[in-house]
């Protein structure tokens, strides 16, 4: 435990000294109020599209550093199970999303001028919140794979993009797991055990193939 903890703490001074963390702050900041404003945009969509690329790269940002930097080595040395340092890294990312989500939703509701409209949403944008988190598993994955971050984000950006321009072009767009965010966003009801078992499987075997990854891939 004291292990975890340890890496846990590392990992959030570097995200959070990091200019990723300053850059994805910005984007909030920025977009979310001319969103806001926008015609057709309420708190959830502005957490979704925000949300879907910002998210995505920060996933592909924590390991993709250190082997763009030469840095992935000195964690094998770190005194801690190499699952241990997965586990910090993946609790990183939660604080990174769940900061950013917060964000969101206390500008929107500075933004709208109250609290109670925001917050008729904020179950729904909990939800979301998980849904795009458990989404960011497999791109963890794909930035170990590759050892950086420019395929992953390219991957990630490209489904991205293909959901929303095709979210009712073809009809296996629907069993995408990254339209099921979308979809729900579209409609409160559209939540169902098929969408909820995709996003379970993405989220935990991302997680699992990466704690794999790390402890067998060849690091030399």
């Amino acid at each position: 435990m004291n292990a975890l903890y340890a890496c846990i703490r590392v990992e959030l001074v570097k995200f959070f000294r990091a200019k990723i963390a300053l850059v994805t702050l910005l984007v909030f900041a920025i977009f979310t109020p001319s969103m806001i404003l926008g015609p057709g945009f309420s708190p959830l969509h502005v957490l979704y599209i925000e949300g879907s690329f910002c998210f995505s790269i920060i996933a592909a940002w924590i390991f993709g550093w250190e082997f763009v930097h030469k840095t992935s080595t000195e964690l094998l040395v770190f005194p801690a199970a190499r699952s241990t340092v997965v586990f910090a890294k993946v609790i990183a990312l939660a604080a990174g999303v769940l900061i950013l989500s917060a964000g969101n939703f206390i500008l929107s509701c500075v933004i709208t001028g109250t609290w109670e409209a925001a917050a008729q949403d904020l179950a729904r944008q909990g939800i979301l919140t998980v849904m795009l988190l458990a989404l960011c598993m497999p791109v963890f994955f794909l930035s170990l794979c590759s050892r950086g971050y420019f395929l992953p984000v390219a991957v990630s950006v490209a489904v991205i993009l293909y959901v929303n321009i095709d979210s009712s072009g073809l009809p296996f767009t629907r069993y995408i797991p990254w339209a099921i965010p979308l979809m729900y966003v579209m409609e409160e009801n559209s939540l169902q055990p098929v969408d909820i078992v995709m996003l379970a499987v993405m989220g935990v075997g991302g997680l699992l193939a990466s704690l794999a990854w790390w402890r067998w891939a060849d690091h030399t």
